[in-house]
């Protein structure tokens, strides 16, 4: 599950069973802090399922969030804190208002969950205003930002959530040579691309010169509107139609900053960008040679049927020089950017440099000036040698 997003389902609360009897389990005492219960999580699953019904609370609202948060940093104000656990895999918080709302907020693992009860949809909704609010603040302070990562083997294409560090593009723009930043610049602001600008982005150039922290910022970047899948196995994505088809139809995750709304409403569909870095086979001029239908299954994805409505861009790096890249890939109304990155001349290199580093006579790559930095404190850390390590 990706960063600022989460799923979102305006239904009844899980099948949790209720007891046959119809008794539901109650606290001792309001506020009641218990360290030690099992079957904690399920009593609560089935107070609220009870109230859910027996419509003394009929509209639910089930919210989880791929962050560690706690409880009670995100949960509304307005209500009173009935129960608290804290255990060594989990916590939870429970608050109420009688006949007004029950708000369940559970962290476990990476993930956080709340689950709203209301007497109506208005009051619903005024509490997930507040969920939505505090979770978008702690998730702009956040330092790592949430993906999909995809690998396949015997049984088929799988993906799990990943963690990439976040990265802001204001405060990694110096680490680019000009010509090279004000290319970003313009993909970086990208908030909803038209049909018209194409799907395809190709970024070239010598090892070193940043592309993959790039990769790092612009999921950070566009992250409010785009859910980030990384593919670790290009070689086998691009030879595999149904590896294709289902990184492409994997179902996208609304914004959890979407207003709640009802079931006579459909969210916003979000965009995807697949990732798919050191994909030089795929790219030659060759490649219809070399690796047979990858190069037309790529280029059907970003100008074809099958990603027609998709709502689905494709960012591929390389080391190839442009020269040795297929046309067809760089063909215009496909390709939205073709970006070089080259590195910094020997003044951009100077102006880089901290006071104390001798800044060198000659272009260097951003491998080459982090090097120079090593064991000094500088504003921003060397930049790893790729997302999967």
């Amino acid at each position: 599950m990706n960063s600022l997003q989460q799923e979102v389902t305006v239904t009844a609360l899980e099948n949790t069973a209720v007891p046959a009897s119809g008794a539901v389990p109650q606290p001792e005492a309001d506020g009641i802090v218990v360290r030690a219960e099992p079957q904690l999580d399920s009593a609560m699953d089935s107070a609220q399922v009870h109230q859910f019904l027996t419509r003394a609370l009929p509209v639910a609202v089930s919210v989880t969030v791929p962050y560690s948060l706690a409880p009670l940093s995100i949960a509304p104000d307005n209500l009173t804190v009935t129960h608290q656990y804290s255990g060594p895999h989990r916590r939870f918080a429970r608050l109420e208002e009688d006949g007004v709302a029950d708000v369940l907020v559970t962290q476990q693992g990476g993930f956080t969950t709340v689950k709203v009860l209301a007497r109506d949809h208005a009051t619903a909704s005024a509490l997930w205003d507040v969920v939505r609010t505090r979770v978008s603040a702690q998730m702009s302070e956040s330092d790592v930002t949430r993906c999909q990562l995809w690998t396949t083997a015997s049984y088929g294409p799988s993906s799990r959530d990943h963690k990439v560090r976040s990265s802001r593009w204001t405060d990694v723009r110096r680490n680019y040579a000009a010509v090279a930043a004000r290319q970003l610049d313009e993909l970086m602001a990208l908030q909803d691309p038209d049909d018209d600008g194409g799907r395809l982005v190709l970024w070239h150039g010598q090892p070193g010169t940043g592309k993959t922290s790039a990769v790092r910022t612009l999921i950070t970047e566009w992250l409010p509107w785009c859910d980030a899948h990384l593919v670790t196995d290009p070689e086998r994505f691009f030879t595999s139609p149904d590896y294709l088809l289902e990184v492409v139809e994997e179902p996208a995750r609304p914004d959890f900053r979407e207003p709640l709304r009802g079931l006579d409403e459909l969210a916003p569909s979000r965009w995807k960008v697949i990732i798919c870095e050191d994909a030089d086979e795929y790219l030659r001029s060759d490649a219809r040679e070399r690796s047979g239908p990858a190069l037309g299954r790529l280029l059907n994805l970003t100008d074809g049927i099958l990603g027609e409505g998709a709502k689905t861009m494709v960012l591929l790096t390389t080391n190839d020089d442009l020269g040795r890249i297929h046309t067809a890939v760089q063909r215009p109304g496909r390709c939205r950017a073709t970006v070089e990155f080259p590195a910094l001349s020997a003044a951009e290199a100077a102006a880089w440099c901290p006071p104390g580093i001798t800044p060198p006579t000659s272009p260097a790559t951003l491998a080459e000036l982090f090097g120079l930095t090593r064991g000094r404190e500088v504003s921003e850390p060397e930049p790893s040698a790729g997302l999967y390590l």
